[in-house]
C-alpha cells in the first residue's frame, strides 16, 4: 500500500564520495550493502556497507578482493569475489556480512574460470562455473538446498554448442530463460541450463530487452515488435497474446521492480519513479523530491524495499534518496470498520485487531467465487496464521465476525 501523505523523497547525506551505487541488499540485521560502480559502472566495484540505513558506508575488506553480485538468501549474504582478471570465486557470509569466507567446494577442477555466477533460484542456490576456449566450452554447476552448507553436482558439460546469452530471467517454475540482448531467439531450460530450446513464444518480437516474471504466472516484456528500436511495454498472462500498455515512461525505461506483484514500480532516466497498483494497468508518478534532469541523464542504479517497507533509489553521479513513509506492509490490520487490502502474503499471515473487538471471533476466506475455503478461530490479541498451502495463488477476500456480527471484510493477495 503506499502511502499518500508526506509521499516525498529525501537526500541522504552521506559520508562517502559515491559516483554510482547498485545492487543496494539488506541483512537481517539491518546492515545495508551496495557496489560503487565508480571503476566500471557494471556493478562490480568497490563493496561498502552502512549500519545506520545509509547514511554512513564504509568499505568491506576481504583479503584484497573485490566482492560484488551480493544477496540475501535465508539470512544468509553470499556473493562472488574477484581477485584478479578471470580469478573467480563464491563467497559467503553467515553474521550479517561482518566476515566474508570463500566457499569451499570438493572439486578440484573448479579452479580458474571466466565465469563464476551464483544464483537463488527459488528453494535452492545453484552455482555456475563457466570457461570457455576457441575450441570448447565448459559449464559445471552445482546446488545447495541448505543455504550453502552442503552442495552437489547437477552436471558437469564440456564442449558444449549452448549459444552464448547475455540475459537472464527465471519464472516460478524455475525455467531458465536466455536471450542476447536485442537479438532473439529466446531459449529456455527446465533442467538448469543442461540443454536449452528455443522457446517459439517470444517470436513476435524483433528486438527483445526485458523479461519480468510475476507471481501469478504473467509476464511483463520490453521490446519491439518492429524493426525499430522504440520499444514498448507489454503485458501476457498467457504467452499468446502481448498486450501493448500505455506508459509514461517508456522513452528512457530503465527498470521494473515486480517483487510486490500486483504492486510495480518503474523507472526512467527522465521521468523518475512510478508504480502501479493493478499489475501494470494504470500508473502514478513516484518522483516527489528526486533530483530530475530534462533528458537521459537521471539514471537510477537501483531501487530497493527495506525491512522497514521504505524505498530507497541511487542515481548516478547524485546520490542516495530514501523515503520517510511505508509503501508497503506485511500485517493485515484489522480495525472494527472498513475495508482493507494488504501486500501480496504467501503462507503466512499477521493479524492485528483493536482492544474494543471481543475475543473470540472467527476469519473466514474466501476464494474469487466467494466459497468459503478456509475458517479459523481467532484466539489472540496478536496471532500469526498458517494459510492452507493449497490455497491457490490470487484474489482472496476476508471476513471478521464476532458474536454473529460482521466488523471487517476485504481483500487478500496470496502470492
Amino acid at each position: 500500500m503506499i502511502n499518500q501523505d508526506n509521499n516525498s523523497w529525501n537526500k541522504l547525506e552521506i559520508n562517502y564520495n559515491i559516483r554510482c551505487m547498485s545492487n543496494i541488499i539488506e541483512a537481517n540485521n539491518g546492515t545495508l550493502f551496495a557496489n560503487d560502480d565508480e571503476d566500471n559502472g557494471v556493478g562490480a566495484g568497490v563493496l561498502l556497507k552502512s549500519y545506520n540505513q545509509g547514511r554512513n558506508w564504509e568499505p568491506v575488506e576481504f583479503e584484497g578482493k573485490e566482492i560484488f553480485s551480493v544477496f540475501n538468501k535465508n539470512g544468509v549474504l553470499f556473493g562472488t569475489s574477484r581477485e584478479r582478471m578471470f580469478i573467480y570465486h563464491p563467497v559467503i557470509s553467515i553474521d550479517n556480512g561482518e566476515t566474508w569466507k570463500n566457499i569451499e567446494f570438493p572439486f578440484k577442477e573448479l579452479s580458474v574460470f571466466d565465469q563464476v555466477i551464483l544464483e537463488p533460484i527459488n528453494d535452492k542456490i545453484l552455482a555456475f562455473f563457466s570457461f570457455t576456449s576457441t575450441n570448447k566450452d565448459t559449464l559445471i554447476v552445482l546446488q545447495s538446498t541448505d543455504n550453502g552448507e552442503h552442495w552437489n553436482y547437477l552436471y558437469n558439460r564440456k564442449q558444449s554448442s549452448d549459444p552464448k546469452i547475455r540475459w537472464r530471467s527465471i519464472d516460478k517454475n524455475d525455467n531458465i530463460y536466455d536471450w542476447t540482448y536485442i537479438d532473439l531467439p529466446v531459449y529456455v531450460s527446465n533442467n538448469y541450463m543442461l540443454t536449452h530450446e528455443i522457446d517459439h513464444r517470444f517470436d513476435s518480437f524483433k528486438h527483445l530487452n526485458y523479461i519480468y516474471f510475476n507471481s501469478d504466472g504473467s509476464a511483463f516484456v520490453v521490446g519491439s515488435m518492429n524493426a525499430s528500436f522504440d520499444y514498448k511495454l507489454f503485458k501476457t498472462t498467457d504467452f499468446i497474446h502481448f498486450d501493448s500498455l500505455d506508459v509514461p515512461f517508456m522513452k528512457y525505461f530503465t527498470f521494473l521492480n515486480v517483487d510486490y506483484y500486483p504492486l510495480v514500480f518503474a523507472s526512467s532516466f527522465d521521468k523518475g519513479i512510478w508504480y502501479s497498483r493493478d499489475g501494470g494497468t494504470s500508473w502514478q508518478d513516484y518522483s516527489d523530491g528526486l533530483l530530475l534532469y530534462p533528458k537521459n541523464y537521471s539514471q537510477f542504479k537501483d531501487f530497493t524495499i527495506l525491512q522497514d517497507s521504505t524505498a530507497m533509489t541511487s542515481i548516478c553521479y547524485d546520490g542516495l534518496y530514501k523515503t520517510s513513509w511505508k509503501v508497503n506492509s506485511s500485517d493485515l490490520d484489522i480495525e472494527p470498520t472498513g475495508i482493507f487490502y494488504p501486500n501480496p502474503f504467501h503462507d503466512i499471515l499477521h493479524l492485528k485487531y483493536d482492544d474494543n473487538i471481543h475475543l473470540p471471533f472467527t476469519l473466514s476466506i474466501y476464494d474469487a467465487q466467494l466459497k468459503c475455503i478456509q475458517k479459523l478461530q481467532i484466539i489472540n490479541k496478536d496471532e500469526i496464521i498458517s494459510i492452507k498451502s493449497t490455497i491457490p495463488s490470487g484474489i482472496l477476500f476476508y471476513r471478521l465476525e464476532s458474536n454473529n456480527r460482521i466488523i471487517a471484510t476485504g481483500k487478500l493477495l496470496k502470492i
